[in-house]
């Protein structure tokens, strides 16, 4: 061998040696601090994966679901962060209901903030509202409840619409249907949908106002008397003093 070429192949093992100490250092001085444990899954601090989320308009209803800075009125495809801190909104057309997101991100709200780890798809639903009036029903009233009890009423039958109307209450809660399952929250009803309501009872006269479409009905539940108290009246007797 030349000493030609035994210079360089001397030169490449130093380069080799030099390449080698430089990963080494690389790896112990850099990676080995910012490598998180994180769910079975390495991370960096300085970096998250990226996912997918879907966002689709569903349903007969018109409407836009608002995706961070994006609406989307079909359906919208959107790449961000895993943790990322993202924000979920609804617009709705009038005579329109938005009937919650699936899955349920937002816990029946229609506007809040949520963090993903993988792809999602999401699906606003929409309804087109009936624009037929139900039917007025009278309403017995509930008499001599006891003040801070539950009175609940009979249940009613909603007819005379011809497709979804939006039932809502001021003060108290409703069940559709009757299934136990109480509410105050804008909740859409059915043709033929019974609806039972209950309040707790106020001194006087409790009333309840539920909307469905755009007729009302009264709930109203009478507190029973109090009972007189005898007053006790005491007679002062002077005492005489010799």
């Amino acid at each position: 061998m030349t000493l030609k070429e035994y210079a360089r192949v001397a030169l490449n093992k130093f380069y080799v040696i030099l390449v080698g100490i430089w990963i080494s250092l690389f790896i112990n001085n850099t990676l080995a601090s910012t490598l998180v444990w994180d769910y079975s899954l390495w991370t960096t601090t300085n970096w998250s994966k990226p996912v997918f989320v879907t966002v689709t308009r569903g349903g007969t209803g018109l409407g836009a679901v608002r995706f961070n800075n994006g609406n989307c009125t079909g359906t919208c495809q959107y790449l961000v962060d895993s943790g990322q801190l993202l924000n979920v909104s609804v617009s709705v057309t009038q005579n329109h209901f938005f009937n919650g997101f699936s899955p349920n991100i937002c816990g029946n709200r229609s506007a809040c903030q949520f963090r993903i780890d993988d792809s999602l798809a999401i699906i606003g639903e929409f309804v087109a509202l009936s624009t037929s009036s139900p039917e007025a029903v009278d309403v017995p009233v509930n008499e001599n409840a006891q003040v801070r009890s539950i009175s609940e009423f009979s249940a009613i039958r909603i007819t005379g619409i011809d497709g979804p109307v939006v039932a809502s209450i001021s003060y108290g809660e409703f069940s559709v249907n009757c299934t136990g399952n109480y509410t105050s929250l804008p909740t859409l009803i059915q043709p033929g949908d019974t609806i039972c309501v209950r309040h707790q009872v106020r001194p006087g006269e409790t009333s309840s106002v539920l909307t469905v479409g755009s007729t009302e009905y009264v709930f109203i539940t009478t507190a029973a008397k109090l009972a007189k108290r005898k007053r006790l009246i005491l007679k002062l007797i002077p005492i005489l003093q010799p």
